[in-house]
């Protein structure tokens, strides 16, 4: 995740409205550099994504690692 939205536009990476994150600022799920974490890392949950976004996403990682 990033705040620069003019990432938004890069293949796969996939919009996210500060109206539907519930987050400070518009962000973009950047699926070009995901990495993994552990859940221990995580301290709070700051938001829920749409089905639909995570269906966008889903797909720009498809597209990413060609398994499309």
């Amino acid at each position: 995740m990033t705040t620069n939205i003019n990432l938004a536009d890069a293949p796969g990476n996939v919009s996210l409205s500060k109206k539907e994150t519930h987050l400070s600022k518009d962000s973009v799920a950047n699926i070009s550099q995901i990495v993994t974490l552990d859940r221990e890392r995580f301290l709070n949950k700051v938001s829920n994504l749409k089905h639909r976004s995570l269906m966008q996403i889903d797909e720009g990682i498809k597209l990413v690692l060609s398994l499309s």
